[in-house]
């Protein structure tokens, strides 16, 4: 699942808060198999609803390079792992960070400032 704004109607037969039922379905689906988002309550829910879409996430996808703004906030479901990927000074990389179901990546990894340290890419995809 990702947090960011919606860009025009991404799916027809849309409801009052602008999504149609197989999206805001989808959406309960998601807050429900991330553990963080699971957390939330309802209150807190509800603000970060509206702003909630899914994505589909395949293995070896690039959220965001090291010096990009980070611009989203990935809350990966059931089965999907992404990675934080440090490049060295001499080049090699080692694996700072494996986020899977229980949290976030992208504005959170960075505290909320851009821009990103570290290269963030899927290892195992999924919604």
């Amino acid at each position: 699942m990702v947090g960011r704004p919606r860009r025009g109607a991404d799916l027809n037969n849309e409801n009052n808060n602008g999504r149609n039922d197989v999206a805001t379905l989808s959406v309960a689906l998601q807050f429900a198999g991330n553990r963080l988002l699971a957390s939330l309550k309802p209150a807190e829910r509800s603000i970060l609803e509206p702003l909630m879409t899914c994505a589909l996430l395949n293995r070896g996808d690039v959220l965001f390079e090291p010096g990009e703004d980070v611009t989203h906030t990935y809350f990966p479901g059931p089965g999907v792992v992404a990675s934080l990927v440090v490049t060295m000074a001499d080049g090699r990389a080692v694996e700072a960070a494996t986020i899977g179901r229980e949290g976030a990546i992208g504005g959170i990894v960075s505290a909320g400032n851009k821009p990103a340290f570290a290269r963030a890419v899927v290892q195992i995809g999924g919604t």
